[in-house]
């Protein structure tokens, strides 16, 4: 039997990394938040708002690759939202 050795997270990931990705993933909750459900899906302005908002938060963590990740899962999530309550 093989024995895999696992870092220990403060070798991985600094604190502050940890903070980021957390502040990160909260703004992205909030995104979420606002723009779910879809009410105002059909409009262009919902859309441009979601965009602009979306790349605030990626500018605001510098682009971070996991926030980025999240960003990208969640405006694909409230797209598929909208379209699957779309009733026209």
């Amino acid at each position: 039997m093989q024995t895999t050795t696992v870092k220990s997270r403060s070798d991985a990931v600094s604190t502050e990394e940890l903070k980021t990705i957390n502040h990160g993933i909260n703004d992205v909750w909030q995104l979420i938040k606002k723009y779910l459900p879809g009410a105002d899906a059909d409009n262009d302005d919902y859309w441009t708002a979601l965009i602009r908002e979306s790349n605030e938060i990626d500018k605001k963590y510098g682009g971070h690759a996991l926030i980025r990740q999240f960003i990208l899962a969640a405006t694909n999530y409230i797209e598929q939202e909208a379209r699957r309550h779309d009733t026209t």
